[in-house]
């Protein structure tokens, strides 16, 4: 159903431009079947990100802002939570209505935990930080590795979870190994470092980090599949 929803959005939406390319990435969706995605239009030297709204049928269909990206349900889903581009640098927050526009902070939203109104991001200095919303504070958890993916964490926010890759890896290689890293925020500490080496292993570029709701499963991609 998501890629009949995707291959639709994407006849409906398409520009008439030969030289562009148009994706649509379906980011977060509401108990109520609203659908947060994002649509990235692209050629050679031109890159630009729009944020939408629509149901789950692909109806309904609304322009929330004309740049940024990653949105997420934030606020008990009123409202939406973001990140820039290079003309809006940061994380930024509106209301579902596409209205009161406002800058969170600076650095890279990763996710966002809906029972405790905070969320996970990296900021310039390349540490993993959590921002409380309800009193604006800043937790630096730990400097990420350069060889590690983009973190992801539990529904509660207790545990932060990322993959290492090996050194020196390049694009489209099978990797020999991955090491499995968990963070405890209660503790301040690693509470796993596990390395993995059964095959098969993802080829280099793992994204879209997620660990499952009850823990119990970590899901994320490569280039060519879902693992």
């Amino acid at each position: 159903d998501l890629h009949r929803l995707i291959r639709r959005q994407r006849q409906m939406c398409i520009r008439d431009r030969s030289d562009t390319s148009f994706d649509i990435f379906l980011e977060d969706i509401s108990p109520h079947g609203e659908i947060l995605s994002t649509f990235r239009y692209a050629s050679v030297g031109y890159e630009k990100y729009e944020i939408w709204i629509m149901d789950t049928c692909g109806k309904n269909r609304k322009q929330l802002l004309d740049w940024g990206k990653n949105p997420r349900w934030a606020f008990n889903y009123t409202k939406v939570i973001f990140n820039g581009d290079r003309e809006h640098p940061g994380i930024w927050m509106m209301d579902k209505k596409g209205d009161d526009v406002e800058k969170v902070c600076l650095g890279s939203l990763i996710s966002y935990s809906i029972l405790n109104n905070e969320f996970l991001f990296i900021n310039e200095k390349n540490q993993i930080c959590v921002y409380k919303l309800e009193t604006g504070t800043i937790d630096t958890i730990i400097k990420k590795d350069d060889w590690a993916t983009f973190p992801t964490w539990n529904t509660r926010g207790e545990k932060i979870l990322w993959l290492k890759v090996p050194e020196e890896s390049y694009p489209g290689e099978m990797y020999d190994s991955l090491k499995l890293c968990i963070y405890s925020v209660k503790e301040e500490s690693l509470i796993l470092e596990k390395t993995i080496k059964e095959k098969p292993l993802p080829t280099a570029h793992i994204w879209r980090l997620r660990w499952q709701p009850y823990g119990r499963w970590i899901v994320f991609e490569d280039i060519y599949n879902i693992w």
